[in-house]
């Protein structure tokens, strides 16, 4: 039977482990819940609980959430040239600001952005135009890190309160500071694609503030069809190459700008209101690869 391993942590609570496991027993698979945490490496190997995960062809290695992991679970798994999934490029589009540089290559409509990574940053924002942004960390996910700013002052509380290290030069911290589209302010879409398929988009609003994830408290809505987003996304899969993505826009009066892709996406929001089963159109998906 063919084995299908799915590498996840264990200090968050992880209902799509679980939901992968169930759908790929249901598809006839051989499932394995592994906690990345376990893992213990050995040169090229890796052993979990003192038996070693055999890459090979045969069978499919799926990771969650962690950018670490999938790389190094990916490196390992190349050795043997066996593909892990979501594939290694994943982890690029984690990085927000390297996520708006893509997005401009392959002229897909994003708010202005700019990189901030030095201390004498105010020169190079001068061209987004006036107060209020939109400040994140380059790494964050469900809303966290991201925060409306209106003063420099603000930027620095921010600055200090998101430090991965404290005391040390900002370039190794990096945020991106975008203009703020106040007619979007508290709704955003996100659509979930699996290759080329579009599975569906839902709208998420705010419950309070302009953050509308709903891991934050937001509600969701279906959206039933949107052509100019479904467009914007099948170009997106199809020029970056992802296996699976949660990709993230909102409205200005322009049109739709894309704003992130989540190569790792929760799903728990977006099945409670379309009722698609995302973790059997995943596995379907790796036994058709």
């Amino acid at each position: 039977m063919q084995k299908f391993y799915i590498f996840y942590h264990n200090y968050i609570q992880e209902p799509r482990a679980q939901k992968l496991f169930n759908a790929a027993k249901e598809n006839g698979l051989e499932p394995h819940l592994i906690i990345a945490n376990d893992l213990i490496f050995k040169n090229n190997e890796i052993f979990y609980n003192d038996k070693k995960i055999s890459f090979t062809p045969k069978n499919l290695y799926w990771t969650i959430s962690s950018t670490l992991t999938l790389e190094t679970i990916t490196f390992i798994g190349s050795l043997n040239n066996t593909p892990v999934y979501p594939l290694n490029n994943a982890s690029i589009y984690i990085d927000k600001y390297r996520t708006q540089c893509f997005f401009a290559s392959i002229d897909i409509p994003t708010p202005p952005t700019t990189l901030i990574s030095t201390t004498d940053y105010q020169k190079y924002i001068k061209d987004l135009g006036d107060f209020p942004y939109v400040l994140k960390k380059t790494h964050s996910s469900a809303g966290k890190a991201v925060e409306l700013i209106h003063s420099f002052e603000e930027i620095e509380e921010f600055i200090q309160k998101n430090q991965v290290v404290k005391k040390v030069p900002l370039k190794i911290n990096s945020f991106i500071l975008q203009k703020f589209i106040p007619e979007s302010a508290g709704t955003d879409y996100r659509v979930l694609c699996i290759k080329d398929q579009v599975l569906g988009i839902i709208q998420r609003t705010a419950k309070s503030g302009f953050k509308s994830n709903f891991s934050l408290g937001g509600t969701v809505k279906y959206i039933e069809k949107n052509e100019e987003m479904e467009k914007m996304a099948k170009k997106i899969m199809q020029k970056s190459g992802l296996f699976m993505a949660g990709i993230d826009f909102i409205k200005s009066n322009d049109g739709y700008l894309a704003i992130e892709i989540n190569p790792s996406p929760q799903f728990e929001g977006f099945e409670k209101v379309t009722n698609i089963n995302v973790a059997d159109h995943i596995i379907k998906a790796l036994l058709q690869k």
